[in-house]
């Protein structure tokens, strides 16, 4: 096996994108799809998370409020996804960011939920 992660088979890349974003998310299963489908895996670890700790333990999440890129999802699209991954109250503190690995400049502002 190949001792960089540049180079394939890379022991530490997910096989496929586990995720939100429709363009990055192009899986078949029960991971992809709806947005019911692309959030499931953030809140399988969300409630794993939760079950491993205390209600006294702060969960947080990061998000980003605006991806800035072309053809990204728009910011109801992204409204959508934190109600999904916020709706069975696991998730006790949002980090809301302004785009991504892909933009220039990014900003975040943190508020408790």
């Amino acid at each position: 096996m190949p001792s960089s992660c540049c180079s394939e088979p890379c022991p530490r890349r997910a096989p496929r994108a586990v995720g939100a974003a429709p363009a990055v998310n192009t899986r078949d299963d029960r991971y992809g799809g709806s947005l019911e489908n692309r959030v499931r895996f953030a809140r399988e670890v969300l409630a794993a998370v939760r079950a491993a700790t205390s209600e006294d333990f702060i969960i947080g999440f990061r998000v980003t409020a605006d991806q800035n890129l072309p053809g990204a999802m728009t910011q109801q699209d992204l409204r959508d996804v934190v109600a999904a991954l916020t709706a069975d109250g696991v998730v006790d503190l949002l980090s809301v960011s302004a785009g991504t690995g892909a933009t220039e400049r990014s900003t975040q502002v943190l508020r408790p939920g």
